[in-house]
């Protein structure tokens, strides 16, 4: 999908620095066309001249990040077998100081094996305000210096009764994130 997003930005581009190569070559005077046509292709061209900056907007991005993490769900067994998982991580985490774990990529602290199988950047498992467990499962996200940053993208699991039109409060670390959430099955938020 973010070829695709390639090819028609690089196709836009050609197709109107033709456009202004043709209207400038008939001799015909229209500076406000030419004005406009000008400072399109510019805009056009000036990401690929620095490509650290540039990506396909975030919506996209994070389109193709759902579907991903969908497909490994689906793999796991689907949204059921994802919040068994998590009680499960719950469980075994109740002989930490208040119940309390952390793991990011490359920790040597060992994940349950469902879990691992979604491929997460990160997983914590703390208590929400209600004081039920929570796991929060990071896949995607990430500041770069000097570069264009990844849009964040994890999972919000309630391990205990969901009242309804709950909204999480989404937290890291004990610290509150900036992000929406959006309910997608029993007890299960995507936090963006």
């Amino acid at each position: 999908m973010v070829t695709a997003f390639y090819v028609i930005h690089a196709s836009l581009t050609i197709l109107l620095g033709v456009l202004l190569i043709v209207r400038l070559a008939s001799g015909k005077r229209s500076p406000a066309l030419h004005l406009l046509l000008g400072v399109a292709c510019v805009l056009l061209v000036m990401p690929y001249l620095n490509i650290n900056y540039y990506g396909p907007p975030f919506w996209m991005e994070r389109r193709e990040q759902r579907q991903q993490v969908l497909h490994r769900v689906e793999s796991l067994g689907g949204w059921s077998a994802l919040r068994t998982a998590c009680t499960a991580l719950v469980e075994q985490t109740k002989a930490e100081p208040d119940g309390y774990f952390y793991w990011r990529r490359g920790a040597t602290n060992a994940l349950p094996p469902a879990i691992s199988a979604l491929q997460p950047k990160l997983v914590e498992v703390a208590r929400d305000r209600d004081a039920t467990p929570v796991v929060f499962i990071q896949f995607y996200g990430g500041w770069a210096t000097g570069a264009r940053h990844t849009p964040s993208y994890s999972l919000h699991v309630r391990c205990g009764p969901t009242p309804q039109g709950f909204q999480p409060e989404i937290l890291h670390r004990g610290n509150t994130v900036i992000g929406r959430s959006r309910l997608l099955s029993d007890s299960v938020f995507e936090i963006y």
